[in-house]
This record gives structure tokens, C-alpha cells and sequence, in this order.
């Protein structure tokens, strides 16, 4: 086949795809994953003024958009994905929880090849590499990409007392030592929150995420291993040493102020300015009815 014959082919499969678009350009664009984050955050940037579009993903969302401007993509439809955050010239966040599939067993388009060998990478390793390669894929692409905290700084922690009651002598210590855990352990790509009681680390975040992190330390109490009068030990959350916030920016919420008074801790404390509280007013009220402790920490001080 001639070359000209197959440039038209291309260009006839070419005019059979359909290009999506906002039907207003959007200030922000919000690829939007599994829970109701994307959401929370779509409300308050709109709140702020903005036009927010909706990049739902066919498999993955599972939040009601229908009323915000939405595109739905398919997961291996990067070219079209490419094009329309291209096209929108928005500030894009990307939010919610995004399951790596099988790759095989996606069917791709075209935009693929150019970034096939760094989307595979992303099949290996941990969660601060693939979420590199893939902030690194749209600076080629020449999006600009935000952190949650740029379009919705209402939602991120601040610092001192958010709700609740105060931590005590012992609690700071346990909180100063969680900051310092987590530290020496962010080269491992382990996680970003630990459990600490009296200068004992009970848990720290593997990949099993901290609903499941502290479901283990509920079970601590339930087998006596732990024996502690009373509430007993801080969860401690926040950014690793040179996370990149715009993708990955650690999040808390109302499931995990529950999981936290079940395992009867007292208290919670994040990182002022790098973590997000979804469900604010939920959590805030929680926190307040349980005896929890919430409060943010300045990480220039850690106490």
C-alpha cells in the first residue's frame, strides 16, 4: 500500500473519532476518580467563582456530576484525553482513588505510543513513582496541573486546635515521633500515616491504606494486645518529604475519624497546610460529639 493510501485511512479512522469538549471552557478541569472527594472539590472551586469540567472515567467514577459540565472517557483513551485537557487550557487536579488495571487488557488509542514504556512503569513499584510518571506525562503534554489545595484551600487542614479537645504532654511527644517516622520512612514509598502510643509505633500505612491500617489497631484492643485504660494512642498523618502535592496531596475523612474513635485513640493529628479534610463540616461535628482530638500541625515546628 502507498504511502498516500495510507494516509488516507488514517485520516478516515481519524474523522470517525469523536474529539470530546466542555460545552463551556472550563477555569479548572477535574479528572475524577472513585469516591466523593472529586466532588467536594468541584463544590468549592465553584463556590470560589470558578467553571469547573468534569473528566469522568468510564469504570472508575462513581460520583454524580450531572451538574457540572462532564466528559466520560474510557481509561485507555489517552489521545482523547490528551486533546481535550489540551484543548480546555485549565488548571487540572486530578482526584479520587484510580485502581492500576490490567494493562493488557485495555484497549488503547493511539495517543498511547508516544508514553507506552512510562505508562507500563507505572505497573511496578509504588505509589509515589507511578503518580511521578504520570504528573511528568501531562508536564509533556503541557497541562498545568494543580493541587487540590490551589482550587479548594477551604478544605485543607490548618494549624493549631480544628476540633475537639487539646492533645496532652504525651500526646505531643507521640505526635513529634509519628512526624519523625514518617520522614524516615518516605524514601520506602511506605505511607503516609502511623499509629503512636507513648513513643510505641502500633501501626504505620503499608498498601492497604489507613481505613485498614487502623482496623488493625481496633484489633489490637479486641486481642489485649494493647492494654490501655481508656482511649490510647494518635493517629499522626502527612506529606512525605518532596510528595508531590498536586497528585497526591493525603487526605482524612469522615471514614476515618470513625475507624480512629473505634480503635478508641485520642485523637488525630495532620500536617497544617499538605493534608485535606473532605467532609469538613461532618468531620468537625464528629470529632466534637466523640472526645477526639483534631489538630493541625506546622511542620516547622512538629508539636
Amino acid at each position: 500500500m502507498h504511502a498516500a493510501q495510507w494516509a488516507g485511512r488514517i485520516a478516515t479512522v481519524m474523522a470517525r473519532v469523536t474529539i470530546p469538549e466542555f460545552a463551556i471552557r472550563p477555569d479548572v478541569v477535574i479528572v475524577a476518580g472513585a469516591g466523593a472527594l472529586p466532588a467536594q472539590l468541584a463544590l468549592s472551586a465553584r463556590a470560589s467563582g470558578a467553571h469547573v469540567g468534569i473528566v469522568t472515567v468510564a469504570g472508575t467514577t462513581d460520583g454524580d456530576y450531572s451538574a457540572f459540565d462532564s466528559v466520560s472517557v474510557r481509561f485507555g483513551e489517552v489521545g482523547r484525553l490528551r486533546t481535550l485537557l489540551r484543548a480546555a487550557k485549565a488548571d487540572v487536579v486530578l482526584s479520587g482513588q484510580f485502581k492500576r488495571p490490567d494493562y493488557a487488557a485495555v484497549a488503547w488509542d493511539w495517543g498511547i505510543v508516544p508514553i507506552l514504556a512510562r505508562v507500563l512503569r507505572t505497573g511496578f513499584g509504588g505509589d509515589d513513582a507511578a503518580l511521578r510518571i504520570i504528573s511528568s506525562i501531562m508536564d509533556d503534554w503541557g497541562v498545568r496541573m494543580v493541587g487540590p489545595s490551589d482550587i479548594a484551600p477551604d478544605l485543607v487542614a490548618a494549624t493549631g486546635q480544628i476540633a475537639g479537645g487539646k492533645p496532652n504532654n504525651q500526646d505531643r511527644a507521640d505526635i513529634k515521633c509519628g512526624f519523625d517516622v514518617i520522614s524516615a520512612t518516605a524514601p520506602f514509598d511506605v505511607g503516609q500515616c502511623v499509629v503512636v502510643h507513648q513513643g510505641r509505633v502500633l501501626a504505620v500505612e503499608a498498601a492497604e491504606g489507613t481505613d485498614a491500617m487502623l482496623e488493625r489497631c481496633a484489633d489490637l484492643r479486641r486481642s489485649g494486645r494493647l492494654r490501655s485504660r481508656g482511649r490510647a494512642g494518635v493517629l499522626i498523618k502527612r506529606a512525605k518529604p518532596g510528595q508531590d502535592l498536586r497528585s497526591d496531596m493525603p487526605v482524612i475523612g469522615l471514614e476515618t475519624i470513625r475507624r480512629a474513635e473505634a480503635a478508641e485513640l485520642r485523637g488525630i493529628a495532620v500536617e497544617a497546610g499538605r493534608v485535606l479534610i473532605a467532609d469538613k463540616a461532618e468531620v468537625m461535628s464528629y470529632v466534637q460529639r466523640t472526645g477526639l482530638f483534631l489538630v493541625g500541625v506546622d511542620n516547622t515546628t512538629e508539636t
